[in-house]
């Protein structure tokens, strides 16, 4: 499963995980895509502590359920302020019940993917390690991919993009294969 944290439906981001996910297929696994833009990860409202939608509570409860199910997960981000986008953060944020009644996350192998135009890789690449070191305390193998890209679609025309997100693919399948 790959988690894409771009408000960019055609973003930079979105590209480099096309190029993971079509590795991972061509290697024989299935792959499914979400684009955390799509949902709607914050329902309640601070102020009067009420649910505001309680349809939007079902669909991103099944949709943690397919996550915590997965063997393999991609999180991946653009690099907003040497960190991860907001989208991103909200998916972190609302899987805070799950840790708190110790549901751990358990994939045989994570990707954690970050696009950015200015730096920052090291950092939001250490925010997504942290957050694995909470959700899944049994630490499963991580495989890094980053990219320089800023303008929309830059992503497209460079090598280094594909190349890393290739071989950050490449070595989850193997590790999932094997």
């Amino acid at each position: 499963m790959a988690l894409v944290g771009s408000p960019r439906r055609q973003g930079n981001t979105v590209f480099a995980v096309s190029v993971a996910t079509k590795e991972l297929e061509r290697r024989g696994l299935s792959c499914e895509t979400v684009m955390l833009c799509d949902l709607p990860l914050s329902f309640y409202d601070v102020d009067t502590g009420q649910q505001t939608r309680v349809s939007a509570e079902e669909d991103v409860e099944a949709l943690l359920d397919r996550v915590w199910a997965a063997d393999g997960l991609i999180l991946a981000t653009p690099i907003y302020f040497c960190n991860v986008s907001a989208q991103m953060k909200a998916f972190m944020d609302r899987t805070n019940d799950r840790f708190m009644n110790e549901q751990w996350l358990t994939p045989k192998a994570v990707g954690l993917l970050a696009i950015g135009g200015h730096g920052g890789f090291t950092d939001t690449v250490e925010a997504m390690r942290r957050y694995l070191d909470f959700v899944a305390p049994s630490h499963p193998p991580v495989e890094v991919a980053t990219g320089l890209a800023d303008a929309l679609g830059e992503a497209r025309q460079s090598q280094e993009v594909s190349q890393a997100a290739l071989a950050m693919a490449s070595r989850m399948a193997d590790i999932l294969l094997s």
